[in-house]
């Protein structure tokens, strides 16, 4: 997997980070999240649309539920006018729009 790293990337490993491939998925995983802004976006984008018949139970929906606001929360992103514009957009835009 390490050739397929870019220089770029590579260079923010240790090298035993980069020989051991656990630790570097983990930090692959890491250096790749999505944070802040985009994160906030895409977790309220998912609470406002979530479809109760995508669930199993009722049980696994308002889990579902609570996990989203709880990760919203952890964003602890402020959300203002400008950005609620863009989440706005976000929510209602067709793919190809956005």
């Amino acid at each position: 997997m390490t050739p397929t790293i870019s220089d770029r990337i590579k260079d923010r490993f240790s090298a035993h980070e980069l020989d051991c491939g656990f630790l570097m998925w983990s930090r692959l995983v890491t250096h790749f999240r999505v944070t802040g802004d985009g994160e906030l976006m895409r977790l309220t984008k998912e609470y406002y649309t979530l479809e109760y018949d995508e669930f199993e139970s009722m049980t696994e929906y308002l889990t579902h539920i609570k996990l989203l606001e709880e990760r919203i929360a952890a964003t602890k992103v402020v959300l203002t006018p400008d950005k609620q514009t863009i989440l706005c957009l976000a929510m209602s835009l067709p793919d190809e729009l956005q």
